[in-house]
């Protein structure tokens, strides 16, 4: 099949139109120029997409840690308004804060999760966290079901025996500072109390990270 430049520019047109800019991160599409430049396999890849209709077909990294003893019945919880956000954390942006929130304000159960491959000795950095992440994403938990835990922490010791060995990531809300710094929240262990805090999400997971989930 004979490409022509014409046919080119029309497809590279056409693919300019049915993208939504708005949906792919600024550090997105830096990772993408730079690796352009610097990727060689890029190029096969893509062939392997546009021959593929464009369709995407995810492998599924997201696998239970099977620490049973941990799955906690949690009650319906409502998901943090903006307003309510910033009052604790005042970096946020004032509009459009939060990117995303799709997790759960029905009961559920916390089961702990991740999406490391059995053979990975090292943790995986953000742009690859979020992509393993996506297949499942509508499972993980949030800002809401973390602070939950943290406030009646002393009523699961299957929760406590974990302090100082593991954090629980909650990545089903991806917040936005005003420097455009996206961030998740954790319960991680503070001497020998749980505490809620926020990291960005460029910091991928570790090696001692747990996803919850439900």
């Amino acid at each position: 099949m004979n490409n022509t430049l014409e046919k080119r520019f029309q497809f590279l047109l056409a693919l300019g139109t049915v993208i939504g800019w708005d949906d792919i991160p600024s550090e997105q599409m830096d990772i993408f120029l730079s690796a352009c430049a610097d990727d060689p396999t890029l190029r096969e890849h893509f062939a392997i997409f546009s021959k593929n209709g464009f369709r995407m077909k995810m492998p599924n990294f997201f696998r239970d840690t099977e620490e049973i003893a941990i799955q906690i019945p949690l009650p319906p919880i409502p998901c943090p308004t903006l307003p309510q956000l910033r009052k604790k954390f005042s970096w946020i942006k004032e509009s459009d804060g939060i990117e995303y929130d799709i997790s759960s304000m029905e009961p559920t159960t916390l089961k702990l999760g991740t999406v490391l491959m059995l053979n990975e000795t090292e943790g995986i950095k953000g742009v690859e966290y979020e992509w393993r992440l996506t297949p499942n994403i509508h499972l993980c938990l949030g800002y809401q079901h973390a602070v939950w835990l943290a406030e009646h922490q002393d009523e699961f010791p299957s929760l406590v025996q974990f302090l100082g060995k593991i954090y629980i990531d909650f990545p089903g809300i991806v917040v936005v500072s005003a420097e455009g710094d996206r961030r998740t929240f954790a319960l991680n262990g503070l001497e020998d109390r749980w505490v809620v805090y926020c990291h960005p999400i460029r910091d991928g997971l570790r090696q001692t990270g747990r996803i919850a989930y439900s």
